[in-house]
């Protein structure tokens, strides 16, 4: 299985356009270039997702 996943790939498992992960590539965790063509690390990206879910929300009070 392939570590690295491109911007089709990003898009489905993430649920957004192609046109969104272009907008937003380097704000996506694991991004890179690599010979003019775009990809994300897996692993990175999903270590993130993970952590960023797991993490609790602070609520503000006003």
């Amino acid at each position: 299985m392939n570590s690295y996943l491109t911007v089709k790939e990003i898009s489905s498992l993430l649920g957004k356009s192609e046109k969104w992960v272009y907008q937003k590539q380097t704000q996506i965790p694991g991004y890179f270039k690599l010979a003019g063509s775009i990809f994300f690390d897996k692993d990175v990206l999903l270590a993130t997702l993970k952590q960023k879910a797991t993490t609790p929300v602070r609520k503000i009070s006003r």
